[in-house]
Order: structure tokens, then sequence, then C-alpha cells
């Protein structure tokens, strides 16, 4: 950074003062937070010290410290004492900093413990840590003191507040959470940011940090603190009770707390809306004064009633989340005026309300003129209104909320952000009103329902106890409500669509608006000129007659052999594109990409000794006119590359070079980085047996499929191995005829293909070349007239590049993962190291060393190179080893193993990159100007402080959903985050962003890693970053890019997303949320909302508007009046209700869908148009709809809300590996069978994986559109019945995705064979030992134990079933009182009604107890009883998915989801691990029990118990009616609306009935409820019985379309085409061909041919690409989808 300021003003370095120079700037930054909060605790009077004096060196505990001598100041020692000073902060900072291991995540802890090394005085002679010397040569390992008296004590409290021990597990440790603690930490347990925050606050330190004796530690002289720190009694310094500030509570309280300006600013729209909708209220028979008032500014005056109901509901929530600690800080009297304060103002409108309303029911009664007096109430009910609606939006609630100054924002911006979110809601508004309109007009012309707003308080008195009244007003609050749920479900959808046009705002903004040389320049073209001016700006020298530096043609040359090597591009094309005129691509070697691009000179040259190099221009980089760049549409460009993956390369980089990029760094002054590559279980490099080992007769190897989908750069690499005589590859698709070497060369090629490890290290070490290019081309004096520094003499870009992977499992590798590991070491530059993590048993030290008691081993974070010495099984012996504190991976995983790795970064900056990306050599030479982003102008320039964000290429577009899932990751990395970055939002999603590495460990690293809460942990970094404020920033850059890869599968997607919501649910709950809700500006607070979590919330509110629409259309049809004896009806609708309905849907949210898609596609759409072309952007779209991608879309949003409110209320969230794999597996429906039985091996499948998700609420949204046909929503609809295909096309896209969405993107779902296979395991699941199977799963997956019966039945769920069964309660009970009036006459109309409005479950729940008895009878009880914790299960790799680096994955598998099970928690993993092995039951188990026919098959009961409901629902209502049927009217609608009220209070009794099942007192009186659970578990069976046949049933068309497809033609599968977007064809056919001895020419031939001429045959195998075959009668393969691949 020092000699970069020389550099860009072209002057000569001084390299005699850069040491000097970037020591203060070192200490600058490095220090920046230390310096701040010591100036904290110097300000406080209650934490004592000192303030540092000038020219004096700190204490440093009498340390021998030699000072820089004064000559290299030019003689100043005063220059010198202050850098001696400077470093000896700097070293103290970086010791304690490396040694803390899980402390660093606490900033301002480890700044403490800085303060006390530097304030040290010489020890006593107790010495530092109260004695006890070091061990006498020879001993046993033993810590050393700081570690073990100093760190380690922190790390125990730490890990006993969320941990019991940690298990050793063979190789790997296990650790195990406290009871209780499996779900989510208890909302009062202390987490890394309530400990760090104690440090942030001195007065509380001051009171809280005792030593063990009792005595203050701030008591303690400064310079005698640091001896006296192993004294800390730090369990009790660092308890919960003194240190808990923020509660993370699983509630609608916690959401509330963190969000509550969003939903103010909606109650605030909502209630404007509404009052500008409703008229004026008729004449008022009874009473004055209408309950909302008689005129519309007294109506509008009822908005100012949203600030103090807002200030309740925040003000409980607010206290529900506030920490003990916070609770005892506020209870002062100074807090107590501030809070008597808030309070008036915020009450203040209810005053005034009340006030307006009094004058104006003054005015109405003494018909007084009252104009003047209802004005001035008027005016300061709206300003004191105002007042608190600002105070709400605009300011934080507390001051204590801002812990740093904030960043400030460039008016400019705020600006454009107020402006984007005024037109966003404004647009949003507008369109509501309309529905806001057409609902009033229903209820109020149409439906004539009483207008709970418009009647008076008299009125309301006297018809209160109606039962029509009753009915109305909920028929009146069930569409106020369907319609504010709605309204707020759509914001999200309009945010994204006012990003779309703000994005390619930004775009054409960052291009200087130049739109017309943007569409119509040739910008591939331009790559010469521009990549000279803006990469290579140092070269001086161009080449004549073009603006082109004399060496691009060099590095052009370099990039093509890049290509060339990577088998992207052929000889033919390289040899074309290429400057030079003799270059031979065939031997291009990875050796020779590393030599220097200095070209060999000829040896004539011109007279005055120069040589010359003859070039010639490829036609790539000649100019093409607009029309002829149109006509390349049509008619293919012989000189455009056929790859697309190079294709996009190449738009890629003429596109960045379009954008304003910063002058690059010159070598050899590049600062240094460090990328950072987290590894746990992928997959480094593919091996034989995974590409083709393994294989079965009905399989084809991964080998063929990858060769298929990648042709052209097989016959590239093909071509390649030809100038390798001896690795060359000339049997083609004959695998088994290559040889090892062979092999290894096809392994490397594979590996590049697929996500590996090997692929993510092999792009990032490109930095390495890049970088060496960067210096031979325009390194300081390396032109021609430079003076050549000595700094560049020795420089070699490892000085300020390196690659750490942080190997978390390297220790517990199986031995070809060493050989893998090794091969990188010896490939790669010498910059690539690995981090892991060591461990050794525990000694006799380990008491004396406060190594926790409970756990067995001693940990430590150790770095290897190449250069490393093997020690045996291909291990190296570690250059670096640093002793831990304990167990390092007390988090979800990838944010410790970061942790650990991070003290071995070098340079300032740090990128965090995923093992599953990649890089491209052109991009990586962008390098040194992406880090100009940090270039700062002075020592201490805020510059420094930066984030930033690059975009990803995601190469995973494979099949439909890999398409699916790469179009939304490339929305989202591209226009979306660049709309973030400006709306003030953007955040660090931990790849590939870079980092300046000195400000992210001021703040505890680069991610955080509390267990459950940071599951999300990228994030966080992003968040606490802008928290810090003090001038951070983050900023979005789009001319850089690596490569992504994503998940490829429908399970895995989901399963991507399930993780994602899981971490979005917990992430609302953390303080580093509600902070930045309370702080933010309003626009940025909106915008972070709905670009994070308000993404997730979205999906959720928009999958449950469906069925609440479909609901409410229920209920209005319902209430309508019956055909017959309207006479004895009030209120009758003036149209009839299905009209009416008709009228309003038209016009409702039945778009809502629609408008999700369009807003789900249209990021993708605009981004796609500004890369490529409208027609690509048209055609990429297009594929989308044409693949059913809105199944997939609706599909996913249903999964996305299911989890993220499953989070809020339960909590449970567990990382889940991501599926990186190819989506080759066909998923059964329920399970494995073993072959022609129905015995199943294995229970898992489609069904079971989303039964609870969507399943079962999709049967529910069908029968909900049954009813709606029933009780006349369309044939009494007359001529509006055909306004309702578009709602009914909505409904249809729905229910079709909620059960069809997983079997339409299953592999071979309809493969005859294998549909028949799932019909046997139909049956043996549900009918196999008496339904044994069902009952594990329904008990494992839905019938879990919880906490007990009320936290398991009172919820929100179960109120809103209450509401729901109120409102279908008044609609039966107003019909059945008509019916009493009109059949007065008949004595048992009053029992029959009594009986219509009771449960149907008597009957059933008689012969549940008939059978119990029974049983009990006979001696063979059914035992029923909550399930045990399930055993670990295989982690089944259902599309290939591996770990991650993420998480601690065996951990998660055995830990986490057993306990999850046993504490009754869904298990967000379910998606990917549902396959169970099924044990084999011994004879003696077999023989057990009760047998056939004593006990009663749950089947049987299951059918028994549902047709006794069904009798017992129908035979009252049919009762009832009867004399109405016998007369030729009936009362169909009333009918239906009894069977409706019937299922409502049978499922609320099943519910009821389960929570009893889950209650703690269920095992203690259980036998004697053995009928119930009965009756429970029979109904359940009957439900999944039924909703799986229903599926089933309903795809056996599809089946038969698939086989007659086969059988019609092979080669070409609709389905393939549909799931993969090709025909497929079939596979090769191989025979054995027999010779006899007679026949045979040697003995050797005699050997080859094979015993018989039997066919050995591949042609009924599966493949993808071009080898995905049509045939129907492959069989599932036999062996892990890893291994071989369909």
């Amino acid at each position: 950074m020092v000699a970069d300021r020389d550099v860009q003003e072209e002057e000569e370095v001084q390299e005699d003062r850069l040491l000097t120079s970037a020591l203060e700037e070192l200490h600058t930054e490095l220090l920046q937070g230390f310096r701040r909060w010591r100036s904290t605790c110097e300000d406080s009077d209650d934490f004592d010290i000192p303030e540092r004096r000038e020219g004096t060196m700190p204490p440093l505990a009498g340390a021998r410290w030699t000072q820089l001598p004064a000559s290299i100041y030019g003689g100043r020692s005063d220059y010198a004492l202050e850098a001696s000073r400077q470093l000896a902060e700097i070293t103290a900072y970086l010791l304690v900093w490396g040694e803390s291991g899980n402390v660093r995540f606490m900033p301002e802890v480890v700044y403490f413990l800085t303060e006390m090394v530097l304030g040290a005085e010489a020890p006593g002679p107790a010495g530092l840590y109260g004695g006890g010397g070091r061990p006498a040569a020879g001993s046993s390992f033993q810590s050393r003191s700081f570690l073990a008296k100093v760190v380690r004590p922190i790390y125990n409290v730490v890990f006993d507040e969320w941990y019991e021990k940690v298990d050793k597990n063979g190789s790997k440790d296990k650790k195990i959470l406290h009871k209780g603690y499996e779900a989510f930490l208890p909302p009062d347990v202390a987490n890394y940011d309530d400990w760090n925050e104690l440090f942030c606050d001195p007065t509380r330190l001051a009171a809280t940090m005792v030593c063990q004796d009792g005595e203050l530690f701030c008591e303690i002289d400064h310079g005698q603190r640091f001896a006296n720190l192993h004294r800390v009694a730090w369990e009790w310094t660092l308890d919960r009770f003194e240190t808990k500030t923020h509660r993370e509570v699983h509630s609608l309280w916690g959401f509330l707390a963190s969000t509550h300006r969003v939903w103010l600013v909606h109650m605030l729209l909502f209630a404007v809306g509404l009052t500008l909708t409703i008229a004026d209220p008729p004449h008022i028979d009874f009473g004055h004064v209408a309950l909302l008032g008689n005129t519309f500014p007294v109506r509008l005056a009822a908005v100012g009633l949203v600030v103090p109901l807002h200030a309740i509901l925040w003000g409980f929530a607010r206290y529900e989340t506030t920490g003990a600690t916070v609770c005892r800080r506020i209870n002062s009297p100074s807090c107590w005026f501030a809070g008597i304060g808030r309070t008036l103002l915020w009450a203040s409108p209810l005053v005034t309300y009340a006030a307006l309303r009094y004058v104006e029911l003054k005015g109405e009664k003494l018909s007084e003129s009252k104009d003047l007096q209802l004005g001035m109430v008027l005016s300061a009910h709206s300003v004191l209104s105002a007042l608190g609606l600002v105070a709400h939006l605009f300011f934080p609630d507390r001051t204590y909320d801002i812990l740093f100054p904030r960043t400030p924002v460039h008016l400019c911006l705020l600006v454009v952000r107020y402006t984007f979110w005024f037109f966003v809601l404004a647009i949003k508004f507008l369109v509501s009103f309309t529905i806001f309109a057409s609902v009033y007009h229903l209820m109020h012309r149409d439906l004539r329902i009483i207008m709970l707003g418009q009647q008076s308080v008299t009125e309301m008195k006297f018809s209160w106890s109606s039962v029509d009244w009753g009915k109305d007003v909920l028929e009146w609050a069930l569409l106020w409500f369907t319609t504010f749920f709605l309204f707020c479900a759509d914001t999200g959808m309009w945010f994204t669509l006012g990003c779309t046009f703000l994005g390619v705002g930004t775009y054409f903004a960052q291009r200087s608006c130049e739109i017309g040389t943007f569409c119509l320049e040739d910008a591939v073209a331009k790559i010469p000129e521009r990549m000279s001016e803006k990469v290579f700006c140092f070269v001086k020298k161009h080449v004549q007659g073009r603006e082109m530096a004399r060496e691009f043609p060099l590095v052009w040359d370099r990039i093509l052999e890049y290509m060339r090597y990577e088998d992207k591009i052929g000889n033919q094309f390289m040899a074309d594109q290429s400057f030079m005129t003799k270059f031979d691509s065939r031997g291009i070697e990875w050796s020779s990409l590393s030599k220097a691009i200095q070209p060999a000179l000829p040896g004539a040259g011109a007279g005055d000794g120069s040589s010359q190099l003859r070039i010639v221009i490829p036609n790539l980089f000649k100019e093409q006119s607009v029309i002829q760049r149109a006509c390349q549409a049509f008619v293919p460009h012989a000189h455009w590359p056929a790859n697309a993956e190079v294709q996009w390369r190449l738009l890629a980089l003429s596109r960045g070079l379009g954008l304003p990029i910063p002058k690059p760094f010159r070598a050899p002054y590049i600062p240094g980085i460090t990328v950072l590559i987290p590894h746990y279980g992928e997959t480094i490099l593919e091996q034989k047996e995974s590409l083709y080992g393994g294989r079965a007769d009905d399989t084809v190897p991964l080998m063929d499929w990858l060769k298929a989908r990648y042709e052209d750069e097989w016959l590239n690499f093909d071509a390649r191995m030809q100038a390798k005589p001896d690795v060359h590859l000339p049997h083609g698709a004959n695998w088994d005829e290559y040889t090892d070497e062979q092999w290894e060369k096809i392994c490397g090629w594979s590996s590049m293909r697929l996500q590996t490890l090997w692929r993510t290290v092999a792009g990032m070490m490109l930095y390495h070349p890049a970088l060496q290019c960067h210096y031979e081309v325009q390194g300081v004096g390396r032109i021609v007239g430079e003076r050549k520094p000595a700094l560049a003499q020795v420089w070699t870009p490892n000085d300020c590049f390196s690659c750490i992977v942080s190997m978390q499992q390297y220790a517990n590798f199986e031995p070809v993962r060493y050989q893998h590991t090794n091969q990188m070491f010896a490939k790669f530059p010498s910059s690539l190291k690995v981090a892991y993590i060591d461990q050794k048993d525990k000694n006799v030290h380990a008491e004396v060393d406060n190594v926790h008691p409970r756990q067995h081993r001693r940990y430590f974070s150790c770095l290897i190179d190449g250069s490393c010495a093997d020690i045996g099984g291909g291990r190296r012996a570690a250059r670096y080893t640093v002793e831990l504190p304990g167990y390092p991976i007390l988090g979800d995983g990838k944010s410790d193993n970061q942790n650990h790795a991070i003290i071995f970064l070098r340079g300032i900056f740090s990128q965090c990159i995923d093992a599953n990306q990649g890089g491209y050599f052109e991009q990586m030479l962008m390098l040194p100007c992406v880090l100009g982003e940090f270039r700062t102008a002075y020592i201490g320039d805020d510059a420094a402080k930066q984030i930033i964000g690059l975009p990803e290429h995601i190469t995973s577009d494979i099949g439909s959903v890999g398409d699916f899932a790469a179009g939304s990751e490339v929305a989202f990395g591209t226009i979306l985050q660049r709309t973030y970055a400006v709306l003030g939002a953007r955040m660090h999603y931990g790849h590939p962003d870079i980092m300046n590495k000195q400000f992210m460990i001021q703040q505890g690293g680069v991610s955080k890693a509390t267990k459950t809460i940071n599951l999300s942990e990228d994030i966080f970094a992003g968040m606490d970053f802008t928290l810090r404020g003090q001038g951070r920033s983050i900023k979005h850059c789009e001319y850089f890019h690596v490569a992504k890869g994503r998940d490829l599968g429908f399970n895995t997607v989901l399963g991507f997303f399930s993780k994602l919501s899981s971490g979005a649910g917990e992430q609302i709950l953390t303080r580093q949320m509600f902070r930045l809700g309370q702080i933010l500006h309003l626009p940025e607070a909106l915008t972070f909302y709905y670009a994070h979590v308000g993404y997730y919330i979205t999906q959720g509110l928009v999958s449950a508007s469906m069925p609440i629409l479909v609901f409410a259309w229920m209920v209005v049809l319902a209430g309508d009046c019956e055909t017959t004896f309207k006479v004895f009806e009030n209120y009758c609708p003036t149209v009839p209700a299905a009209q009416a309905m008709a009228n309003l849907l038209s016009v409702w949210y039945s778009w809502v869908i629609f408008l999700f898609l369009v807003a789900t596609s249209m990021p993708l759409f605009a981004e796609s148009w500004m890369e490529r072309s409208f027609g690509h952007a048209v055609w990429r779209l297009g594929k989308q709809y044409l693949t059913l991608s809105f199944l997939m879309f609706v599909f996913q949003a249903k999964i996305i809300g299911y989890y993220v409110v499953n989070e809020l209320r339960y909590g449970g969230a567990q990382y889940v590996a991501t599926g990186r794999g190819l989506p080759t597996y066909r998923r059964p429906f329920i399970g494995e069978i073993e072959p022609g039985t129905t015995k199943l091996t294995k229970v898992g499948g489609l069904y079971l994986d989303y039964a609870v998700y969507t399943y079962y609420d999709g049967m529910r949204l069908l029968a909900s559109c049954i009813v709606v046909l029933l009780l006349g929503g369309v044939s009494d609809a007359g001529g509006q019945a055909s306004s309702l295909g578009f709602t009914w096309l909505a409904i249809g896209i729905t229910i079709v995705s909620w059960l069809y969405g997983p079997f339409v993107f299953n592999p071979y779902q309809f493969d005859l064979g294998e549909v028949r296979n799932d019909v046997r395991a139909w049956i043996g699941f549900f009918l196999e030992d008496q339904g044994k199977l069902w009952v594990e799963n329904y008990q494992k997956t839905q019938l879990k134990p919880l906490k007990g019966f009320r936290e398991s039945v009172i919820g929100v769920t179960f109120l809103i079933s209450i509401f729901c069964l109120a409102i279908w309660f008044a609609i039966l009970t107003h019909k059945l009182q008509l019916l009493e009036v009109i059949y007065s006459a008949y004595t048992s109309v009053g029992t029959t009604s009594i009986l219509t409005l009771l449960p149907p479950v008597g009957l059933s729940l008689l012969y549940c107890l008939v059978v119990s008895v029974l049983e009990a009878i006979l001696g063979c009880p059914r035992v029923v009883v909550p399930p045990a914790p399930p055993r670990r299960t295989r982690a089944t790799d259902l599309e290939g998915a591996s770990s991650s680096s993420e998480s601690d994955s065996e951990e998660a598998g055995a830990m986490g989801r057993a306990t999850l099970a046993e504490a009754g928690v869904p298990v967000h993993a379910a998606m990917l691990d549902t396959v169970v092995d099924r044990p084999l039951e011994s004879d003696d188990e077999a023989e057990r029990g009760c047998k056939l026919p004593e006990a009663v098959p749950l089947a049987f009961s299951a059918l028994m118990v549902t047709a006794i409901e069904v009798v017992e629902s129908l035979l009252p209502l049919y009762v009832a009616f009867d004399p109405l049927k016998g007369s030729g009217a009936g009362w169909s609608k009333t009918f239906v609306s009894g069977l409706v009220l019937k299922y409502l209070l049978y499922e609320i009794v099943l519910f009821v009935s389960e929570g009893v099942l889950r209650s703690r007192c269920y095992d203690r009186v259980g036998s004697f409820l053995q009928f119930l659970s009965l009756w429970v578990h029979a109904n359940r069976m009957f439900r999944d019985m039924f909703v799986s046949s229903f599926i089933l049933l309903t795809l056996s068309p599809l089946v038969l379309v698939d086989t007659i497809n086969g059988m019609l033609c092979e080669e070409c599968s609709l389905h393939n085409l549909l799931v993969y977007r090709d025909p497929g064809h079939l596979a090769k056919e191989a025979f054995a061909l027999h010779y006899t001895a007679e026949e045979s020419d040697s003995a050797e031939d005699r050997e080859d041919g094979l015993a018989s001429g039997r066919r050995a045959s591949r042609s009924a195998s599966r493949t993808l690409g071009a080898m995905w075959s049509g045939m129907r009668g492959a069989r599932t393969p036999s062996v892990p989808p890893t291994t071989t691949y369909r």
C-alpha cells in the first residue's frame, strides 16, 4: 500500500523507507479497534486504565525488547522509539490473538488480554501465572502458561455453557449438547456476542469481573492485573445472568422485535387504504355516531391508533428479547423517565382520539357547531400521531442499540434509496387500493354483510347476540384479514421487480449511461484495447497502428494456452485465434504454462540491433457491425467458439473490461492475499472406482455420462493426449482397456468437470501464474528505462499470494485422500498449504494445564505444505503447530474450521472460497485491479475498510432442476447484488468476497460460530461489519468472476433451501438482525429485510395465500342464502355470492401466484438480456417455463415457508450437506424392496420426504376446491364464471405442484418396472407386520414427543383452527336456527341440530375402545409408545450429495438428528436422510407378541374407523335435511357446510389427541389411553394410505404415456426431455463371441474367448446427456449412485 502511492504518482519508490511507513500503516489499521476500545476504557471512571504515555515503551511484563535503531529513521530517536512502541503493540496483539483459539470470536476479549499484556509490570517472585515452571526436557507435553492459565479457563466456560462433554468416537470426537439444547440454545443461554459485549462496557466489566477470592479485578493495580489473570473466576464473570443482553426467542415475538418497522409500514398503508375505501355510513337508526365516525376526517384519524397498537406489540416483543443484564441496566431513574416519555408519546394518540370522538359525539347530540373544536383536536391528534410514527420509523428505540458510530451515507444515495421505496410502495398501494375497493363493494353492496365500523354502539348492543350478526362479523373479519395477509405477501415480489429495474439502471449508470454504445459496440473486439488500458496500463509501448499494449499478444496467447490445457478449445481454434504465427498447441503441458511469457525473438533484427516479432490479429478481435452480429444468431460465426463456457468467458471478460476498473497494483508491490478454502469431506480427486468401478450390467458408468455431456472437450482432451505416446487414449469409451496411467489423466480431466476440491484448488492457484504474468509484463523495473528495485530481484508470486485449504479432517484421512492431497502439493505451486486440526490424548499434565475434564484429548492447529516430510501413510509432518484451548468445533463446523486456520493467513487480504468453485486465468489477471479497490490515499483512509463482493459464474446448469437453481444463483449474484449494494443492504455471503483481514479479525473473524444461531455463518460477518460502522462499507464489483457449482437434483436443491430457510429463521432472532432493524435508515432496513430474511418469509406467505383465498371463497359461498325459503332469511345478497366472489376474484389476489412467478423469473431475464441478448433471455426463460419451472418454484416456496416458520417455532436448524453429484438416482416412492416381494429393505422415498410439507396441504386444497364446486362456486356464478379462469389456473398450478412436483422431476419416475416396485413397497409399508413400518415412521417424523401438551397444542396453528371453526359454526348455526323456525313442528329438529354440531368421533372412539379391551383380554395388547431415539442412519447420498466443509457432518448425523427426533423437533435434513436400513428380525423376535388374528391389523382399523366416522358425519346431516329433500327442494349448501364443520371438528379433536400422546403424563397413564392411541394411529394411517394411493393412481396415466413412448421411440423419452432437456438414446450393445479351440490361432485367443455366446448387454442401461436411454427394463442400481450413474 505504501509503495503503491508512489507507483500511482509515477514516482520512484524509496525502498529504504517502506518498512518504516508500512509499520505505521499496519499499526493504524490492525489496532484501530484496540485503540478505540482502550479509549473507551480510559474515559470510564469504573475500569481504571492509565493513559498511554508518549515516548515510552510498554512494560510487557519485563520482557527483553531491543529498541529499533535510530539510524533507520535518519537519526531521529523519538521516531525510532515510537516505531518500537508500535511494533511492541502489534506483536503483543498478534501473539494473544494467535493463541486464543475460540476466544478469537470475541475480539474485545482479545483487546482486554492484549491491554493486560502491554501494561504488565515485571513479575514478582510468584511469576506471571502463579508459579509453576516449564517441564524438564524429555518429559511429557505441557501447554504454554498463557494458554493454560489465561485462555483455557475462558474457553472452558464457553464449552460448559453449551456442551456436556466430548466423547471419543474412534479417531473422530463427538460433542454432546446439554439436555434440552438439541433444537436450539435456550434464549437465556449466553453466547459469544453476550460475552464480547461485556468487555465492550467498562462499567459492567468492572462490576462483574471478580477473582476467585471475591476481590474485584479492577481494584488490582493495572500493572499487576496480567499476573493475576489466573485468579479470575471466569465462571462467575461470564455467568449468563451477568452477561446476557439479547434473548434469541423462538416465537413470533422474536420475529416482531427485529422487523417491527416493516410491519408498521404495512399496517399504516393498509389502514390508510381501508380508510380511503370506506364510504360514509348510511343513516343510523339507533345511536348517533358510527363506530369509526361519520365523516372522512374522523375515520382517517383512526389511522393514528396504529401508533399505540404498534407500541404495545413492539414493547412486549422488546421485553421478550431483552436480556437480564439490560433489564437491570435500564432499571434506573434516567431510564424510567425516558421510558415514561416514550410511553406518553406513543399513548397520546389514544387520548387525542378519545377526545376527538367525544367532541364528535357531543356535537351530534347537541346539534352544536363543532367544526372548530373538532379541527383543533384533529390537528393535535394528527401531530402527535405523526410524531409517534416518526419516532418508530426513523429513530432507534434505545441509544444502547448503537454500540459503534455508524458509517455516514452520502446524501445522493439516501435520495436514491428513499425514492426507490417510495415508488415500490406507491405502486403496491395503488394496485392494492383497487382491491380494497372491490372487497368493500363485495361486502357492502353485493353480500350486504353488516359493516362493523359503520354501526353505532347502540346498534351493536341490539344485534350482537343474534346469529346473523355473529356470522357477518366473522365473515367481515375473515375477508379483511385475508386482504391484509395478501397485502403483506406481495411486497417482496414488488421489491424484486423494483430491484430488477434499478439493477438495469445501475448497469447502465456504471457505464456512464452510454446505452447506445453498450448496445451497438462489439465489446469482444475491444478486449485488446481495454485490457491494455485498464489491466496492463503501465506498459508504455503499443502495437503499431492499434491501441494495444505490445505485450498483450503474449498475454492473450497464454490465455489461449490455459483454455487449451483445460480442453475448452481445440488446436484449430487456438491456432486461428492466436497472435503468433508459429504456435504448437498440441504439446501444451502444465509445466509449459509456468514458463515466462517473453517471446523467443528471432536472431535477425533491424540495423539498430532490435528484433521484430510478427503477429497476426485474430479474427475474434476484428470489429463487426450490429447486423453482422445479429446474423450470428442464425448463421454460426466461423471464428466464434462452439464451447458455451468459452463463449461466456469471452463475453464476461469483455463485459467486465467495459466497467470502471481501478488501476492495478504493480509487482513487486502487490499486497498480500490468501485464499481460504474450508474442507470437510468433499471429494478431492475423482477415482476410477467412482467414474467406472462398481458397474452393474444395467448401469452406465459416470464416465460415459461425462464423455457424452462434454463431448467437444473430450475430443480436445483426446487430441492433446495424442502428443503423449505413453498416455494417449486410443480406446474411446472402452474404459476397461485403459491403463492406470491413462486413468490418472482421465480422473484429472473428470475432476475438472465435477464439483471437486481439485477443481477449486486448480482454479484458485491460477492467481500464482496471473501475478507472475503481471510481473513479467509490467512489473516495476521490467519496462525499458525504469530502475529495477532490489525487491523485484527476489520477488515471486509466493510473496503476495498463498492458498490455504483448511482440511478439518486431515488427521483422520484414509490413505487415498492423503494420496490426493500429495498430488495437489506436487502439481501446484508451493504457495498451496493445508491447515488441519490434530489431536493427542491427554497426559499427566492435563489437570495442571486446565484441559477440560470432560474432554479426552488435546487439539492443535497445524500447517503443512509440499516441502514437509512424509511421516508414513502419505501424511506429512506439520511445519507449524499451535495448541488450541480445547475441542475447536463448538459451532456448526465451517466457521470453526475457518477460525482455526485464520492464524496461518498471510497478507492483509483474504478471500473465502467454497470447495465447489473454480477459476479462470483471464479473470485472475484482474486480481491486482480488484485489490485496487482497497487503495488508500493516506494512512487511516476508510477506503481500506471494505468488503468487495464479486459475482459467480454458475457452471452446474445441467438438466431442468440444475438450470432452475443456476438461474436463481445467477440472478442473486449479479443484478440483485448490484441493487442491494446501491440500496445499502448487501452483506457478506462468504464466497468469493475479498476482505481486509485486518478489519475482519477486529470483529471476530470472517464468520460467526455460535451453535445453531449462526447456521448461515457467512452473512453475520457482513452484518457485524455494517454494525461496527466507523467508515466500513461493502461494495459489489462485477468485472471479476469465479466459477461456482450448485445443486443439481430436486431433493438436493430443496435440501439446500431448507438449510437456508432454517438459517434465516435463526438469523432473524439474533442481535445483529435486531440492531440493524433499529439503526438502519428506513429504506435500508426495508431492503435488508426483503433481501434476506424477508425473501423466505415472503415465500411462506405466498404459499399460504392460496389456501386462505380458497377458504374465504368457501365461507362466502356457504353463507349465501339457499334457493328456497328465502323469506325466512334476512339480508340476503343482492346478487348470488358465487357471482359476487367471481367479480372479486377477477381483481383479487389470485394473480399473486403469477406475480410470484414473474418476480422469480424477471431478474434472470433482465440479466440474461444485459449479458447476452434479448433473444437469449427469451429462449432461456422459455425453456424454463416449457420444462415446468413454475411447478418447481411453487413447490420450493412451500418448502421454504414451512422451514422458516418451523424454525421460528421449534428451532432445530442443522446443516444439510450440499448435493454436488449428478441427478441420476431415481428416488423410490416409499422405499426399496427385495426383488419380487413386498418386503422393504429400506424405508424412505419421495412420499415420506414431503408428505408433511406439501402433500397433505395439497390434498386439503384440492378438497377445498371440490367444496367450492359443490357450493356452487362456478355453477351459480352465471356469466361471471368465465372470469374465474385465471383463478382456477393459479389454484391448479398450486395443487399440481404440491402433489406432484417431486415426481415430475424424479428421474425415471414413470418407468413401468419401477412403478411396480413402488406399488409393492406401498403394500409392504402399510400392510406388513400390522403396519409396523408405518407406525415407526409416523412416530419418528410426526408424533414426536415435544415438551408437553401445552407446548405441542397451544399455539398459532390451534388459534387459527379455532377461528376457522368459529366461522363455520356461526354459518351452520344460522342455518339450523332457520331450520328450527321453519320446521318448528318437528320435535326431533332440536336433537338433530345438536348432533349436527358434534364432532364425528364418538362411535369410532367406541370401536377403538372395544378393540383395545378385547386385545387386553386376549393377552396381546397393542403397545404403541412414543418413539425411542432412532439409531444413527446412513446419510444417504440421494443425488451424489457430499459432506460440505460447513458442517461437523458426522456429528450432525449422529448427535443432531437422533437428539432432535427425541426432542420432537422436525429434522431439517429429512429430505436427505430418510432412507433407513431396516434391521432383519430374528426368529425369536418374530415369535414374540400376538399372532394374527389375535391382534387387529392397524390397516383394518384405519378403514373401519374412517368408515364409521364418515357414517357418523353424514347421518345427522342427512336426517336433518331429509324432510327438505322429500319436498324436492334441498339445502345443499347447508349440507356441504355441515360436512366442512364436521371435518374441522374432527381435525381439532385429532390434533388435541395427538397433543395428549405427546404430553409428559402419557408415559404414566398410557395404558388407560390405549384406545386413544389406536384411534389417532388409525386416522393418521388412513390419511397416508389415501393420499399416497391417490398420488399413485393419478400418476398412472403418465406411466402409460411413458410406456407407449418407450415402445414407439426408444431413443426419445419425453420425461428425459423434461428432466434433462435431452431425449436420450440407447447405449451400446456388447456381445461376446465364442470361438472353438480349433478356430483360435493361439492359446491366448482361447483364453480371451468366453464360454458361451450369452448377451452381455448394456442396452437397458440409462445414461444422461447423449447416453440417456429410453429403455424401460433397467433396474435401480444396486450400488450407491456416487459410483454408478444411471
